[in-house]
């Protein structure tokens, strides 16, 4: 952890660079867990930005379970209604 890093977290966990500087020393576990933490809630906050993603998301999972359900009888229509629907979204 570079001395500006640890600085900053220092300040978000409201301790001192030299604490985090011990516990490196001592507590290595601990400053691998604090690492994790911030790490997972970057993901989380990248993750939850992205709702148009998440939309995406839902949307060919529904897709999906209307393929699974379409027999060989009427795929052809079914591929038919959904190129007239892509067609009017873009």
């Amino acid at each position: 952890m570079t001395t500006k890093e640890r600085e900053e977290l220092a300040k978000r966990i409201n301790s001192t660079p030299k604490t985090l500087y011990n516990w490196e020393e001592t507590r290595p576990e601990l400053i691998k867990l604090i690492e994790l933490g911030l790490q997972k809630e970057k993901e989380l906050k990248e993750n939850s930005n992205d709702d148009n993603l998440n939309a995406k998301v839902i949307d060919l999972e529904e897709r999906l379970q209307k393929i699974e359900t379409i027999t060989n009888s009427n795929f052809s229509d079914y591929i038919k209604s959904l190129e007239k629907e892509v067609k009017e979204n873009s």
